[in-house]
């Protein structure tokens, strides 16, 4: 049975990890919303001006596989979920 929230958000997850891969600083600006914040798994937060400039230059990332993605939380709001 396929989610269509889950293939939605791997869809843009994909997205943002293949920007990543491609060292496109561009793309990621187009991907983010100007409010975005990252927060690491150390609790530090990043803003998008700072993930855009540094990640083609500290990023160093071949390819990526995501595996057994599953939603495991979602507030149906607009714009959050979560995957694990």
């Amino acid at each position: 049975m396929s989610d269509p929230v889950l293939e939605k958000l791997l869809e843009f997850e994909q997205t943002a990890w293949q920007a990543v891969v491609d060292k496109n600083g561009e793309a990621l600006s187009d991907f983010f919303n100007s409010d975005y914040i990252e927060v690491t798994a150390d609790g530090n937060r990043y803003r998008k001006n700072v993930i855009v400039e540094n990640s083609p230059k500290v990023d160093d990332i071949e390819s990526y596989k995501i595996r057994s993605a599953r939603l495991s939380a979602s507030v149906r709001m607009p714009r959050f979920s979560v995957i694990t």
